[in-house]
């Protein structure tokens, strides 16, 4: 999130997911009490989506952003 995002009034602190049990435990929290289902996805270096359907594509995902500083 930007700090110098005009609206800021309406946007939630960002969250740190750590690992994927989590990530789903917070999609499922974000998704309770509905009938919408969730995708989830990681954005890459060309701003462009990657979905992400498990474990090892998450943790693959992940350690590439964080072995180039992104």
């Amino acid at each position: 999130m930007s700090s110098n995002s005009a609206d800021t009034d309406n946007k939630q602190n960002s969250i740190e997911v750590t690992d994927w049990n989590g990530l789903v435990r917070y999609a499922e929290f974000l998704c309770r009490n509905t009938k919408k289902s969730f995708k989830i996805c990681m954005i890459d270096e060309e701003q462009e989506q990657i979905r992400i359907e498990n474990k090892d594509e998450f943790d693959t995902n992940v350690k590439f952003a964080r072995d180039h500083g992104l």
